[in-house]
């Protein structure tokens, strides 16, 4: 699994549950910060129940430019790709640049194998967020971002008959988008 931003401890709890590291399995953490990355990486450090992950390669943070990722982004490398904000900080605010949001979908897409998905979390309204991704070929948009329909989709692919989210509470979106 690669995870674009490391804004949030859900990562590392996704390892402690398991996901990403069975048999030859692996998590990577990438943000365009340094000290965010340093910082995710000494919450991985401090905590016993991620050491073994750590010590073993399971586990990886890793500072890069969002639009400059090819060494982290080879072909068809992940099973799964999940961004948290990590395209909102080139599509919004002051360093915001659709080429290097292209950029870093390319290497998305690149990275990804084929039938996977990437999913984003965002805080940018669909007509933002979906709209360089209209710019290339390859992703089929599978939920535009509106939390009343996270249920929907999620029913469609599961056995679970309802579900409920805070997305919308927390000014947030779910953007889900399969390679083809």
């Amino acid at each position: 699994i690669l995870f674009l931003g490391s804004g949030s401890d859900m990562p590392l709890r996704l390892v402690q549950d398991g996901y990403g590291t069975k048999k030859t399995g692996f998590v990577t953490i990438v943000d365009s910060s340094v000290s965010s990355a340093k910082k995710i990486m000494n919450s991985a450090d401090s905590d016993p129940s991620l050491e073994p992950f750590v010590k073993s390669g399971k586990l990886k943070v890793v500072s890069a430019d969002f639009a400059n990722m090819p060494q982290i982004c080879k072909q068809s490398h992940y099973d799964a790709i999940v961004d948290y904000l990590g395209l909102d900080s080139l599509l919004s605010g002051p360093s915001a640049s659709i080429p290097n949001a292209l950029k870093c979908i390319d290497h998305l897409q690149n990275a990804v194998r084929l039938g996977n998905i990437l999913v984003c979390i965002s805080k940018l309204d669909p007509t933002t967020f979906c709209a360089p991704f209209e710019q290339r070929f390859g992703w089929v948009q599978e939920l535009d971002g509106e939390p009343g329909e996270i249920s929907a989709w999620y029913r469609g692919k599961s056995n679970i008959l309802a579900t409920s989210s805070r997305f919308k509470q927390l000014g947030l979106y779910m953007y889900v988008y399969t390679n083809t």
